[in-house]
């Protein structure tokens, strides 16, 4: 018999294995629906030319367009360090050999003594006396929302206890933390390393984004924790396009992410939320930002509502230092005139 010329043998495909047909078959579906969507179109064609082509990529939007530079620290020359700088999205990758976790197995390990401000005498995490930063994202993340009966997910608990804290707030009915390892039973633990097996209405997530390595992937994890009506709020330093040089942040343990403005737009965009950025009392002039993520525009109103009364988010501080000067604006300004010198 002949075979059309249209025809196709099937059998010659080789039989998938049921082991790994569903797998497959999902890999399948999550590539064409990445291709199909304009908005995460460039970054899964970009990822597909890697492939292909090999070499170092962006870690967030896969150019080549890199810049691999070793910064010395003006401060302390001691302390260097390599940067990968992307060219197109301004990404930079901080490559650290191992994580801050490495070796770790008990509470005691994690648990250093709180670094104190000593113009404050507060401490950034919280401890059993005395709040830290974490209860105070929380309660501005419940506040915005205004809702009753809450569950809050602390994500990258550390050594913080603000999770003792959080739960003692009228709006709030039960309050889990999240980290990749548990050091901890005073909580119900959830496994970051893991997919979310549920979603909360408030995520809180200080000094935790700076550590991911693979940020859309990380990203991707995090937002899963998330309701779709609910409020993410992240606490980082924004990289500002000043000189690396002059910056402690990239020399600190296991920072491995520094973010400009438009990075963490793409990404929240790629996933579909919105984003703003918000200026804690603790910024004191710094690039201290909090990122407040959600899928709902009028959560995003809400927050929009709760900065028109407000001009800084609440944070383990009471109240500002000192003002922060503005950056672009500032630039247009005249000169200030000088004093006149005194009559004679």
């Amino acid at each position: 018999m002949t075979v059309p010329s249209r025809c196709y043998v099937l059998t010659m495909i080789s039989p998938v294995k049921p082991s790994t047909a569903k797998p497959a078959v999902r890999r399948l579906a999550r590539v064409a629906k990445g291709l199909a969507a304009p908005s995460s179109r460039d970054r899964y064609l970009a990822e597909a030319r890697r492939r292909l082509r090999g070499g170092d990529r962006c870690r967030v939007c896969g150019s080549r367009q890199l810049r691999n530079k070793t910064v010395t620290y003006a401060k302390n020359p001691a302390k260097s360090c390599l940067v990968n700088i992307c060219r197109d999205c301004g990404y930079i990758h901080i490559p650290k050999a191992e994580s801050f976790y490495t070796g770790m197995s008990t509470f005691e390990q994690l648990h250093k003594p709180a670094a104190v401000d000593p113009s404050t005498a507060v401490s950034r995490a919280g401890t059993l006396e005395q709040p830290g930063r974490e209860f105070h994202m929380a309660k501005m993340a419940i506040d915005i929302l205004g809702r009753d009966d809450i569950e809050v997910l602390v994500y990258g608990a550390g050594s913080s206890l603000d999770n003792e804290h959080i739960a003692k707030l009228d709006a709030v009915r039960h309050v889990a933390i999240g980290d990749i390892m548990k050091l901890r039973d005073d909580a119900e633990f959830v496994d970051a390393n893991k997919r979310a097996s549920r979603t909360f209405p408030v995520v809180v997530a200080s000094e935790v984004i700076e550590h991911f390595r693979k940020p859309p992937d990380d990203f991707a994890k995090l937002f899963k924790f998330v309701k779709a009506d609910g409020l993410l709020v992240c606490g980082t330093n924004i990289y500002d396009g000043g000189n690396l040089s002059r910056d402690a942040y990239i020399h600190f343990a296991d920072h491995t992410s520094y973010y400009t403005p438009q990075v963490l737009r793409r990404i929240a965009n790629d996933a579909g939320f919105h984003i703003d950025f918000r200026t804690p009392l603790i910024a004191d002039g710094m690039r201290k930002r909090y990122v407040l993520f959600s899928k709902s525009q009028q959560v995003m109103e809400s927050v929009a509502c709760y900065f028109g009364v407000e001009l800084y988010a609440p944070s383990e501080i009471a109240r500002p230092r000192r003002p922060p000067t503005q950056k672009s604006h500032q630039a247009w300004r005249p000169p200030r005139p000088s004093s006149p010198p005194p009559n004679s």
